[in-house]
């Protein structure tokens, strides 16, 4: 009967703990990364998640120094320079003020 005591307490912490468990959000890189994905702008350029973070980065950046977020498009859009370029620049700006640098976001207004 102990026996069976035992076993069944430590089934319900194995419950108790598997159900309570999650797994920790993805890194604010992560989800910079899956938002651009998502958005089909990574795969028309080819970039690779490092050229990604390079220019979400970029942007970070820019806004640090005071550069508006228009401007920083204006300038991305030479760089990919075709029809989807100013929808993708946007793409990318945004989820980089979203997820790599959020003291920004009152750029996105």
């Amino acid at each position: 009967m102990r026996k069976g005591a035992v076993a069944m307490m430590v089934a319900l912490v194995v419950v108790a703990t598997s159900c309570g468990s999650s797994s920790p959000p993805p890194s604010p890189k992560r989800q910079f990364l899956d938002e651009v994905a998502a958005s089909g702008a990574q795969e028309r350029h080819k970039l690779t998640d490092a050229e990604l973070l390079t220019l979400g980065n970029a942007v970070c950046s820019a806004l640090q120094v005071g550069t508006p977020l228009q401007a920083i498009g204006q300038r991305f859009q030479f760089t990919f320079g075709n029809s989807q370029a100013a929808e993708d620049v946007a793409i990318i700006g945004v989820a980089a003020v979203r997820h790599l640098c959020p003291q920004y976001s009152s750029e996105l207004q």
